[in-house]
């Protein structure tokens, strides 16, 4: 029996972190990511977003030659999976991170902690997700090292969310100055941080992001699917009911190759009714 199980098929999303110097915002850094200020409002989307990255703002090649971005702004959102990458300087090292007291991989009940200074709020449900920090252990100085905060669980398909960091710390312990010309959180993203509990004071920064739809994420591969078994005369996968038929194939040709033409194939010899018999 067929069954049509749904595909969950992750969006390519940008793999390649952008670890830039400061100001490079201006000149095209994607910091912090995901982030909605990359999208645009498109009606005709299942969540009401579509990514909208700029040539100018993508990784380049060696001769210098962007990515497109036209396959990444296809979609509706952001991956389920996506990590959230942020560049905060002088929270780039162990001692920072400790002072500030980050939610670690070891002990994951602190992102309930009511004052835990990272929080993500689904904005629909206004409850914390689980998430995880952690300083990038690739960066070789402390200058290019960005924090990476990992969901716990997936997020959900559709949803928008809200990041707030909050008290932040450096080495010494002193608390840290947002960077000056940070953009101003938007009031519908303060907004939704107070009804979620977090007052708006004391944010080092806060932005909002948007996951991809069921939609955006599984409708091509989907509709591959089912345009193959349509093929086979199978056009209602959902009924439980077998229909349509294997396509029709000849054999014209079969090719046998000596051990010595394709040494790296493995072989077993003797019939496949005498195959795991113990007689000699």
């Amino acid at each position: 029996m067929l069954r049509a199980s749904r595909a969950r098929v992750g969006i390519v999303v940008l793999a390649v972190l952008l670890i830039a110097p400061p100001g490079a915002a201006a000149a095209g850094g994607l910091l912090p990511w995901p982030n909605d200020l990359y999208t645009r409002a498109d009606k005709s989307s299942d969540t009401g977003r579509r990514l909208a990255v700029q040539r100018s703002q993508m990784p380049r090649s060696a001769k210098g030659v962007p990515i497109d971005p036209a396959p990444y702004n296809a979609s509706d959102g952001f991956s389920p999976g996506q990590t959230i990458v942020i560049r905060i300087p002088g929270l780039d090292n162990a001692q920072a991170f400790k002072r500030t007291g980050l939610v670690p991989q070891t002990d994951l009940a602190r992102y309930a902690d009511k004052q835990q200074p990272l929080v993500v709020i689904d904005a629909r449900t206004l409850k914390r997700h689980l998430v995880w920090a952690e300083l990038d252990s690739n960066a070789t100085k402390d200058s290019e090292r960005v924090l990476l905060v990992h969901p716990g669980i997936n997020w959900e398909e559709g949803h928008r969310y809200v990041v707030a960091l909050r008290r932040l710390r450096g080495a010494n312990g002193k608390l840290l100055a947002p960077p000056k010309g940070r953009r101003k959180p938007a009031e519908s993203i303060l907004a939704t941080l107070q009804k979620a509990g977090i007052p708006r004071t004391g944010l080092y920064d806060a932005w909002d992001f948007t996951i991809a739809s069921a939609t955006s994420l599984a409708g091509r591969a989907l509709s591959i699917r089912d345009r193959a078994y349509a093929e086979l005369g199978d056009r209602a996968l959902t009924d439980g009911k077998v229909q349509g038929k294997a396509p029709a194939f000849k054999v014209t040709k079969v090719e046998n190759f000596s051990e010595a033409e394709q040494p790296h194939v493995a072989r077993r010899s003797g019939s496949p009714a005498c195959r795991g018999s113990t007689a000699p």
